[in-house]
């Protein structure tokens, strides 16, 4: 690997934490950023969209509402840079505080396909995959 390798990996690398910090930090504006022009967000596993930045940023807005803290705590990243476009896989573990105190735990994974862009590097596609909950029944989130 050379050094235009490892600059790359560790750019998005902090890509990567900047989704999480974004998000937590209830940073609309500076999620939104975090994509390339067209990209897609799939929520879907969550019984969210899959669709553009707008419709994806706006329903996860309205997801993290009724919880006034939270934390995404991506591990495992596998990342993956062909020229300009790479891939990444992360872990996630988020912790999902609710007004009253109570906290709830989901579990899963992000699939990502990147983009070198004038900006940096950025998401061209997020994809989010549910593991595990404790919001009751497999698969309810």
């Amino acid at each position: 690997m050379d050094l235009a390798q490892i600059g790359d990996r560790l750019d998005i690398d902090d890509l990567l934490t900047a989704y999480a910090v974004a998000v937590d930090g209830r940073d609309w504006d500076g999620l939104k950023a975090l994509f390339a022009e067209g990209a897609v967000l799939d929520y879907s596993a969550f019984d969210g969209p899959r669709g553009d930045v707008d419709t994806a940023v706006a329903w996860v807005a309205e997801g993290l509402a009724g919880f006034p803290v939270s934390q995404h705590v991506c591990a495992n990243r596998e990342i993956a840079v062909t020229g300009d476009s790479g891939t990444a896989r992360c872990a996630v573990i988020n912790p999902l505080v609710d007004g009253k105190g109570k906290v709830f735990m989901v579990g899963g994974s992000y699939e990502d396909t990147l983009v070198r862009t004038p900006a940096g590097w950025r998401f061209a596609e997020r994809v989010a995959r549910a593991t595990w909950s404790d919001f009751g029944a497999p698969g309810r989130f």
